[in-house]
């Protein structure tokens, strides 16, 4: 465990200053050996769990839980929404189940710098989301509802292929997002699923189909170690009081590994 860290420490903060350094300066020489003991020893996760704890209980009155003790111990998958706010409802979700849960994450939020050092700090598993990765396109496109996406000046031929995802990128539709499934021609592609109807053209975006084998494995692999995963399944957070996001398909995916709360 390397203790002689320890013991280095103290010794060199009690010889510097028998010859007699200044004490500041001694005791920072010291915390040199303290602090890369606690860099090997110190379980990183716990410590900013151990914060976040205490963060809930300086700005919660009260938190109050329901059924945490039929929580079974390991290989559990908790579901959880609604899903109001990223930063907040993770961490009351650990306050109050006392399980080490790791928790599915924006890959874009953990390619921040100090958001991303706490979620990586707490083992969180990196998901790639479509949209993150959209692309402005060139022109305009309208829809009637059915599975036909009209192009106003487009090069569908040359910015899509098939299995991607085209989204509408602005108005009241913005953020609905359908996979193609044939590009017939510059102006006109067919969708897997339809697009609501529009009332004028809008601008949209593109973004590639995305393999989230290695995610799966991720958790498929914390799961069998009988570990904790959470997720949030509407995949974003909202200001409404219900679970009104449409639910992210590999939540039934990952379910079929662990006991679902």
């Amino acid at each position: 465990m390397q203790e002689w860290l320890v013991w280095c420490g103290f010794g060199i903060t009690a010889s510097l200053l028998s010859f007699g350094m200044d004490p500041w300066t001694s005791q920072l020489c010291g915390f040199v050996c303290f602090a890369r003991w606690g860099w090997l020893n110190v379980d990183g996760g716990r410590v900013v769990h151990s914060v976040l704890s205490y963060c809930v209980d300086i700005f919660f009155r009260q938190v109050a839980t329901r059924g945490s003790s039929r929580v079974p111990n390991g290989h559990v998958l908790f579901s959880c929404g609604p899903h109001a706010n990223q930063f907040i409802d993770p961490v009351i979700v650990l306050k109050s189940s006392g399980k080490p849960v790791k928790f599915l994450a924006a890959a874009k939020s953990m390619r921040r710098k100090y958001v991303g050092a706490v979620a990586k700090a707490m083992g969180a598993i990196g998901v790639e989301r479509p949209q993150d990765l959209a692309k402005k396109c060139e022109g305009l496109i309208t829809t009637d509802g059915s599975n036909q996406v009209t192009g106003h000046g487009t090069q569908f031929t040359k910015e899509f292929a098939k299995g991607d995802l085209i989204w509408i990128g602005e108005g009241p539709l913005a953020g609905e997002s359908a996979p193609v499934l044939e590009i017939v021609t510059d102006s006109q592609i067919l969708t897997k699923t339809a697009l609501s109807p529009t009332d004028a053209p809008l601008s949209f975006k593109q973004s590639q189909h995305i393999d989230q084998s290695s995610m799966f494995g991720a958790v498929s692999e914390e799961l069998a170690s009988g570990g904790f995963v959470g997720v949030f399944p509407e995949g974003g957070s909202h200001d409404r009081t219900s679970v009104s996001l449409r639910v992210r398909l590999g939540l039934g995916l990952e379910e079929g590994t662990a006991t679902p709360v």
